[in-house]
């Protein structure tokens, strides 16, 4: 059985992670690949009850290796993606936009 993000609940100060798709913005370009930086844009789906900072929806900065090993996951539309979680201390910041 796979998990869904409705149904999974994060503990302490834990949050789902999913990687944010490579984009461009303006004249920067973020090159989001594991072999050019260790520090990449995750979209915060569900944040534990001990997250004081980070939000569900929250893009984050987080290093990729202190996250853990991706996995399966069904979204809300029934798709399958692939997530991974870290705890609130390993994110570096919050994107505003």
């Amino acid at each position: 059985m796979t998990a869904t993000i409705e149904n999974f609940k994060p503990l302490r100060d834990d949050i789902l992670l999913m990687r944010r798709p490579e984009e461009q913005k303006g004249l920067i370009f973020v090159k989001d690949t594991a072999d050019s930086d260790t520090h990449h844009h995750y979209i915060a789906l569900k944040c534990g009850e001990g997250c004081r900072y980070v939000k569900d929806g929250d893009i984050v900065v987080g290093d990729w290796r202190k996250i853990t090993q991706p996995f399966d996951i069904r979204d809300n539309d029934g798709n399958i993606i692939k997530v991974a979680i870290t705890s609130e201390k390993e994110i570096s910041a919050i994107i505003e936009e």
